[in-house]
């Protein structure tokens, strides 16, 4: 991003790359920091952008609402690739935002006295340049030509971790909010780091950096992987989960809606039943507290209170089943008995004066009644256990 001195009220961003669910926290900071500033116009130039994620699509909705309340004119260039140009149509935020031409050369006009020039075509989020670690290069070459017995070899091995230390804090840092604390993410991004160091080959001719970065990386998507999900899960589920996620995305974008298993699973060419499988495995990554908060209305309770308990009633349900055919077997007027005593709970005063006759008759009838079903029921179970 670079700001034309003349007029500083006009703003460029320039994205380059994919924005993905790792680098839309880092277009969300920039923007965020931007819009505070409060420029007169914003352009997020979007033209060498290769891909849109969901998320990045949500930043940019945030962004429009933000500029619209503070009176900040947001404006777009569109990307040329069509699959985020689809994504954009999709969601209709290329009919929402102004959408202006692409740049023609190294600067572009914008009224009499503004200048904007296009930024470094550097990918948005991307880690610290090569000129920051450039009095490093030197130490590379130096420790490749140590053996390992030397004392000097462990000093500048020692060095050359400490220097690019802010580099694996910041890969680190990108994968903060996923529900592992960030100090463990620096452990395990600067392992990655001394991994680097030590395989490092200075003499193949490529940057420190464009080693680096993907070994960091790797290993904190591998710990994710693999200490990341609260239920232990086959190795073979996690990666198919991460495929499933991926082609989830994509065809949200081409689609413009969730697509079904089906879909998902013709998309990676694998069978619909090891998609719903990742998908359940994918609900066992976090696992939820018993404290946890829940919010209804205007009222909030946390999961345990709404959690289902056991009931009390399960260890009658063998014997209610055995006992239907039974009742079913009764005179109605002996049901009939029945029901009004133990389910209508009447006394046999009640009883004899609804059904018209004496209570001593009532009662010779529950005691002929009841002692007919405990019989049966004795037996039925007698036949049972014999079996």
């Amino acid at each position: 991003m670079i700001v034309d001195q003349r007029d500083p009220e006009v703003v460029l961003l320039a994205v380059i790359g994919e924005i993905d669910m790792l680098t839309e926290s880092s277009l969300d900071e920039h923007l965020g920091g931007l819009l505070s500033a409060r420029p007169g116009r914003l352009i997020i130039d979007l033209s060498h952008v290769s891909f849109l994620g969901a998320g990045a699509l949500s930043v940019l909705i945030n962004a429009r609402r933000t500029a619209a309340q503070q009176g900040t004119t947001l404006q777009l260039r569109a990307p040329n690739r069509p699959v985020p140009a689809q994504a954009l149509k999709i969601t209709g935020l290329d009919c929402l935002l102004e959408v202006v031409p692409a740049a023609t050369g190294s600067g572009e006009s914008h009224g009499d006295h503004a200048t904007v020039v296009a930024a470094p075509e550097q990918p948005l989020g991307t880690e610290p340049g090569h000129d920051e670690y450039a009095h490093l290069v030197a130490l590379h070459h130096r420790y490749a030509q140590l053996t390992p017995d030397l004392v000097e070899r462990h000093q500048v091995r020692e060095a050359l971790i400490n220097g690019y230390l802010p580099l694996a804090e910041h890969l680190a840092r990108r994968f903060a909010g996923r529900g592992e604390p960030l100090d463990d993410l620096i452990q395990v991004a600067t392992i990655g780091l001394i991994n680097a160091v030590d395989r490092f080959e200075p003499d193949r001719g490529s940057h420190f950096l464009s080693f680096a970065i993907p070994t960091i990386t790797g290993e904190l998507r591998r710990y994710f992987r693999d200490h990341g999900w609260s239920t232990r899960v086959p190795r073979r589920v996690k990666d198919l989960y991460l495929a499933v996620r991926s082609a989830l995305v994509d065809l949200s974008q081409q689609l413009g809606r969730s697509p079904r298993p089906s879909e998902i699973a013709d998309q990676l060419g694998i069978p619909t039943e090891k998609v719903i499988e990742a998908l359940h495995a994918g609900e066992a990554y976090r696992s939820s507290s018993l404290d946890e908060m829940l919010g209804y209305g205007d009222t909030t309770a946390t999961q345990q209170n709404v959690i289902g308990e056991f009931d009390a009633e399960v260890w009658r349900i063998d014997d209610r089943e055995a006992l239907r055919p039974l009742l079913a077997e009764l005179a109605p007027r002996e049901r009939t008995i029945l029901a009004l005593r133990f389910f209508h709970e009447l006394t046999q005063a009640q009883i004899a004066e609804q059904v018209g006759i004496s209570q001593m008759h009532v009662s010779r009838v529950l005691r002929q009644t009841l002692a007919f079903l405990q019989s049966r029921m004795a037996s039925e179970s007698a036949t049972y256990a014999d079996h």
